[in-house]
């Protein structure tokens, strides 16, 4: 039997896109003339910034060299995107700063509207280019390499990541993924980490969902289990 294909992009893409929408929408209800509130996008912003240059750096060192060997015309295209998403993240990062400093309401408030349009442009084109690499780098990676090689590149990506930045990402992952998609994720953790990084794991992800949506997934490893 085969080994299983692993997805590159499915559940980080699922946590990017419920971040970049979150983050869209504390922009939009936040009034930048009340400098106690704003804070919170700023502290926001820095957890986009990580995750978006964390994602990237492991998609440039683990999954873009097998892209230019598959589809060579789909790599060059993705990272004539990704040189244009750097390029806006700069530029965003550059206003958040900018505005910070504004003293005046309606000078912060002016800002902010701008800040929320082009943050809003950036958003679309992130999102095609999560299209981008989930509908066509995907199926040519499938198509080219066997499962073992799949496997072998995406544990390579896996391992790079350290515990400690795993842990801070799952709580955005648990609430992307759907049930099955938890339940998988927990059986693989349990499976291939220390068990004091599966027990906090487990805590992270009921805190992230509640109780009663990580009740399926407590349910599954006690099957497992037995």
């Amino acid at each position: 039997m085969s080994p299983p294909i692993p997805d590159f992009y499915g559940p980080i893409h699922k946590a990017i896109r419920l971040a970049l929408g979150d983050f869209l929408i504390l922009l939009g209800s936040s009034d930048a003339a009340d400098r106690a509130h704003w804070t919170r996008v700023e502290v926001e912003w820095s957890r986009i910034e990580a995750l978006l240059e964390a994602h990237s750096h492991h998609e440039d060192v683990h999954v873009h060299p097998m892209i230019h060997v598959a589809a060579p015309e789909v790599a060059h295209t993705l990272d004539a995107q990704h040189e244009t998403l750097d390029s806006s993240i700069h530029a965003l990062a550059e206003t958040v700063s900018e505005l910070k400093a504004l003293d005046g309401a309606d000078d912060r408030r002016r800002a902010a509207r701008s800040l929320y349009l082009r943050y809003s442009t950036f958003m679309a084109a992130y999102f095609h280019h999560l299209i981008e690499e989930e509908m066509r780098a995907m199926p040519a990676l499938v198509e080219h390499f066997p499962p073992s090689a799949l496997l072998d590149a995406h544990r390579a990506l896996v391992g790079s990541i350290s515990p400690e930045d795993k842990l801070a990402d799952l709580p955005i992952i648990a609430r992307a993924l759907a049930p099955h998609e938890r339940i998988g994720l927990m059986l693989a953790t349990r499976d291939n980490a220390p068990p004091a990084f599966f027990a906090d794991a487990c805590r992270i992800m009921q805190q992230a969902i509640g109780r009663d949506a990580f009740e399926p997934v407590a349910a599954a490893l006690k099957r497992q289990a037995a």
